[in-house]
């Protein structure tokens, strides 16, 4: 896998702690907010959970996942589209532990605690230079000449599928 392209993917959502991750319930999309613990060096990304929860009953019964992360401020969003995993490896909890998680587990040793292990298949994203002001001014500047300005946008679909 190409390690620029996950540093383009892995600056994008760094500062955006919180994406939606959507699951199949049943023939529905079903999506909650998740805290991002990290992006691995192969672009896994880690989530903390609690054992039998909807969530982790969605993804034993279908593991194809989708995550948005969006930074309307800068007009920054990604999506991915991948499969996830439930485990319980404890070094990794431990890992990714910190005292924001006390609102929901005891500490890092609580029995309870799974990790959603998700490994992206595909990313898009699409990014405004120079964020929401730069942008406005542009969509002004085509809607007062009548002209279709230079794109001062960026969007690319990436294949992050790890064929052997």
């Amino acid at each position: 896998m190409d390690t620029t392209t996950l540093e383009t993917l892995r600056e994008k959502t760094k500062s955006v702690r919180i994406a939606m991750l959507t699951t199949m319930r049943g023939e529905d999309h079903h999506a909650r907010p998740m805290a991002t613990r990290e992006m691995g060096e192969d672009g896994t990304l880690w989530f903390l959970t609690a054992e039998g929860t909807n969530k982790v009953k969605e993804i034993e019964k279908n593991p194809r996942i989708g995550l948005v992360y969006a930074d309307p401020g800068s007009e920054c969003y990604v999506s991915f589209s991948g499969t996830a995993k439930v485990t319980n490896d404890r070094a990794h909890i431990e890992k990714f532990w910190n005292p924001f998680y006390r609102a929901w587990f005891e500490g890092p040793e609580d029995p309870s605690i799974r990790l959603i292990e998700i490994t992206p298949s595909s990313a898009e994203y699409w990014d405004t230079k120079g964020g929401k002001i730069v942008s406005l001014i542009y969509m002004a500047a085509s809607a007062i000449t009548g002209k279709n300005l230079e794109k001062n946008s960026e969007n690319e679909e990436v294949d992050l599928s790890r064929q052997g």
